[in-house]
């Protein structure tokens, strides 16, 4: 029954490349935080500082990172290729608002309650941040593809 159930499943391929560069971007993300950690402890960053670099990433770099990642792809690729990320992104945003609105119901919470507000926003913009583009620009950095 083993061997008919692994015949039935098709064999994923895993690219030792591919793993390679993933863990290489994780680990730059790692030793990111570890510094940032290490900084904290030993109060060379005091909260103050903390706050105020938290603000300038979330307020400054973050949407700059996002704006010229947008950009950059809208230059370099035809509208065909990019027209359907368009309508998948508005799909995911609607799949998303009619997750919240189910998990408000169940969760009994008035969607336009501070609450609701917040797990509507959160589902319907779910994962968007720039911290997995990020990933995904390092871990397609060396891709052939992207290159020529």
């Amino acid at each position: 029954s083993q061997i008919r159930l692994a015949a039935a499943v098709p064999a994923i391929g895993v690219r030792s490349d591919v793993i390679g560069v993933s863990c290489l971007a994780t680990a730059k993300l790692l030793v990111t935080i570890a510094i940032g950690a290490a900084a904290q402890r030993r109060k060379i960053l005091d909260a103050q500082m903390l706050s105020s670099l938290s603000r300038a990433v979330y307020n400054i770099f973050l949407p700059s990172v996002l704006f010229v990642n947008v950009a950059t792809t809208l230059c370099s690729q035809s509208v065909a290729a990019v027209a359907p990320v368009t309508f998948l992104a508005l799909a995911q945003i609607a799949f998303g608002t009619v997750l919240a609105r189910l998990a408000c119901m169940l969760l009994r919470l008035d969607p336009w309650s501070s609450d609701g507000r917040i797990v509507t926003v959160c589902s319907m913009f779910g994962n968007s941040a720039a911290l997995p583009l990020l990933f995904a620009n390092n871990l397609f950095a060396s891709d052939p593809a992207r290159l020529g």
